[in-house]
């Protein structure tokens, strides 16, 4: 996902699980976009006509992608009842929609690697460019690995409590490949 926030976990009003992008930040986009919309309206000389002036090409375009951002969405949605995972990204009607069932899941598993250094032994100290990532994964029983989200190694606790909930929530295994590395 986008750098400065992850996929956060909440439970829906109907029981399901959700882990999306947080609804603080998809507003704070929204009210980028809109403050940057009034101030081209209000400064530009020829009202709403002159937003398109060449002067205001760099503002129009963080206003625009202020926007899109706001209604980007990404989600995996775990429904018990009815035995899915979906997982839905994209903007409006366009993007990517994919179903997996929960009973052809096997394990939740937390691991990490180190970035810029893929099979560095875990122990391996972090550096500027190379430091510890975690991964929240769905395992299917075929072998078949669903990655969820990355986070950085300092959310480890979160991203702990994320897999445990999602575990319990679905009834699946938890593997925990960060045990130790405190």
């Amino acid at each position: 996902m986008i750098a400065g926030f992850r996929l956060s976990l909440r439970r829906l009003p109907d029981g399901r699980l959700s882990l999306a992008i947080p609804r603080w930040f998809k507003l704070l986009l929204l009210g980028i976009g809109l403050i940057l919309l009034y101030a081209l309206v209000t400064t530009s000389q020829n009202g709403v006509r002159g937003i398109l002036d060449r002067a205001n090409l760099i503002p129009l375009v963080l206003c625009v992608l202020s926007f899109l951002g706001a209604a980007y969405r990404e989600q995996w949605l775990f429904d018990k009842n009815a035995d899915r995972v979906t997982y839905d990204a994209g903007i409006f009607s366009l993007g990517t929609r994919r179903n997996l069932y929960l009973s052809d899941l096997e394990n939740v598993e937390v691991d990490q690697f180190i970035r810029g250094r893929p099979h560095a032994p875990v122990d391996t100290k972090p550096s500027l460019l190379s430091r510890p990532v975690l991964t929240l994964s769905l395992y299917g029983k075929d072998g078949e690995k669903h990655r969820l989200e990355f986070y950085s190694f300092s959310q480890r606790s979160k991203v702990r409590e994320y897999a445990l909930a999602i575990s319990s929530y679905c009834g699946i295994g938890l593997i925990d490949q960060t045990v130790g590395t405190e």
